[in-house]
């Protein structure tokens, strides 16, 4: 499977518990910073397609802000309905400063 791999922030540009949409090409990621650790995931509820970097950061889960969906920043598993799946999950690798996420060429 190949990948698409891009910069989207630099390690100082998001501080534990803090969250942001980015793109790598044309898919849309939510980075999270957790314990100083980097995830990606889906950038929208899987429920109304609710952005969820608007939503609130609890611990290594993000909730939606439209009718309160859980999903794991660590997995992308759905942990509260009404989400109707899971969240892709992308590998984020961090390089010097850079904070960079793969996403696969079959994303959506």
């Amino acid at each position: 499977m190949t990948t698409q791999d891009a910069v989207v922030a630099k390690v100082k540009d998001l501080q534990n518990g803090e969250m942001k949409q980015v793109s790598v090409g044309d898919t849309d990621v939510l980075l999270a910073r957790v314990n100083d650790q980097f995830h990606a995931i889906g950038a929208y509820c899987t429920h109304y397609q609710a952005p969820l970097a608007e939503g609130v950061l609890s611990g290594d889960r993000v909730i939606c802000p439209w009718h309160n969906a859980c999903f794991s920043l660590v997995t992308g598993d759905l942990q509260e309905p009404p989400g109707l799946d899971a969240q892709p999950c992308y590998a984020v690798q961090i390089d010097g400063e850079d904070v960079i996420v793969s996403v696969p060429d079959s994303a959506s």
